[in-house]
């Protein structure tokens, strides 16, 4: 990425994509990118590498760090443990956990 793209990006606010299903992740992705007209970060927070079924506090915070170019993050996520995953990693990296 260039120096004037990286410069237009920063007013960009990140998504981060939280889900237990890495392919339903990467398949709500794929969707936003079809729509996508801005070069905003787009990130899976879920289990991108498939160690496992789920995903965990670490992914979601380098995610989250990934996809913060200095507007700030939305993050989605689907239920249950990936809300839990995703509030916690939000809460370390304002350091109030």
């Amino acid at each position: 990425m260039n120096r004037n793209m990286e410069a237009k990006n920063k007013g960009l606010v990140g998504i981060v994509v939280v889900s237990h299903s890495n392919t339903l992740a990467e398949e709500v992705i794929n969707f936003v990118k079809v729509f996508k007209q801005e070069d905003f970060a787009l990130e899976n927070g879920g289990n991108a590498k498939r160690e496992v079924y789920g995903t965990n506090v670490e992914n979601v915070k380098q995610a989250i760090i990934r996809a913060d170019k200095g507007a700030g993050v939305l993050v989605f996520v689907d239920m249950g443990s990936s809300v839990f995953n995703a509030v916690k990693a939000i809460k370390e990296l304002e350091g109030t956990s």
